[in-house]
């Protein structure tokens, strides 16, 4: 049971993260000035995971 809801979990995080990709592409393209903050907020998050 525990590993269905991890692997469900596991599921929604990938599909916000490929949410989050098409949304930056459309900023980059619309409005370049949120697409560089959320960018630059982005980046150093994902420093801090590593």
């Amino acid at each position: 049971m525990r590993d269905e809801i991890e692997n469900v979990k596991l599921d929604g995080a990938a599909e916000r993260l490929g949410r989050i990709a098409s949304d930056l592409a459309l900023l980059k393209d619309k409005d370049h000035v949120a697409y560089l903050q959320l960018h630059d907020a982005l980046r150093r998050a994902l420093k801090q995971t590593d």
